[in-house]
């Protein structure tokens, strides 16, 4: 029964065409295209998408994508926001003594006004508003000094530097003669006839972007348990073609495929595995590669034990 997990049906969907890239049914331009289709958004309209090398969940913060593990069915990893109460301000015993303070400054504030009246200082008029009028007494006023600044000297002109004459010229040498150029000879590379095949190394997985064998084994044994069996080799073609190989367990047909080679010096693999990804039976796994008109150009067999 298929998941209900659209993260989990993500995952299946991504394993199948990678399948079938490895296969050569779809080609890496068509995988990519496939590939962002399957973006998933979660409950908090966050965008998440599967590495198409790597596999691994990248989650979108609006500008970069991220390595993240994505939620499961019956969990949420999206941050919960509480309200913190703000607690109520109490008065602080200098806040009560500034209060005391202004009381007091007004008392004397009015008792002043209430002296002025009555020593002729300010008078009240009794007509239009009732503000009353303040006469100030007259103050003398208070004279400042600026000093004068003194004259300060320019600076005595200095004397430009006296010309330095140019030395005389110096004749230059008489010509040598150059030595002759022996030419070397022109080394024509000799054109790849017949391909060329380096060893075969077994191995649970393979670095595509690397082009290397991950977990490899020198003797051709693969531990049990693995999902997935590759088979790497080194090879020099004089030019590129379209090749079909076959997988074999314990002499029976296992799976067939095809797929372009694209560079004529580097690294060729093949792989297989059940596409469910369980576990491949213990036993021997044999390989072979052949042109399309059936040429039998490697084979190898890789154990499982």
């Amino acid at each position: 029964m298929q998941s209900t997990d659209p993260f989990q049906r993500t995952e299946d969907e991504y394993f199948r065409l990678k399948g079938q890239l490895a296969a050569g049914r779809i080609t890496p331009e068509q995988f990519q295209a496939a590939l962002n289709s399957l973006m998933v958004q979660d409950a908090h309209s966050r965008w998440w998408m599967i590495g198409a090398d790597t596999g691994k969940w990248y989650v979108s913060d609006g500008r970069n994508w991220i390595e993240a593990q994505p939620p499961t069915a019956d969990s949420d990893t999206a941050p919960t926001l509480w309200a913190i109460p703000t607690p109520a301000r109490k008065s602080s015993p200098a806040a009560l003594i500034a209060c005391g303070g202004c009381v007091l400054a007004i008392l004397l504030g009015v008792a002043a006004i209430v002296f002025a009246l009555s020593q002729g200082f300010v008078r009240i008029s009794l007509t239009g508003t009732a503000t009353p009028t303040l006469t100030p007494s007259p103050l003398a006023p208070t004279l400042t000094f600026t000093p004068t600044p003194t004259n300060t000297p320019l600076p005595t002109n200095t004397p430009l530097p006296t010309s330095t004459p140019l030395p005389t010229g110096t004749p230059l040498p008489t010509g040598t003669p150059l030595p002759t150029r022996t030419l070397s000879p022109t080394v024509t590379p000799t054109r790849l006839t017949a391909p060329v095949f380096g060893a075969v190394v077994c191995s649970t997985g393979y670095d595509e972007i690397e082009s290397k064998p991950i977990n490899p084994s020198p003797n051709k044994v693969v531990a049990a348990g693995t999902t997935r069996i590759y088979a790497s080799w080194s090879h020099q073609v004089p030019d590129l073609f379209t090749y079909k190989y076959t997988w074999y367990y314990e002499g029976n047909e296992f799976f067939t495929g095809q797929a372009p080679l694209k560079e004529t010096t580097g690294t060729m693999w093949v792989a297989t595995w059940y596409t469910d990804f369980r576990r491949l039976q213990t036993g021997a796994w044999r390989f072979e590669v052949r042109t399309l008109d059936n040429k039998l150009l490697v084979t190898d067999t890789c154990i499982i034990r």
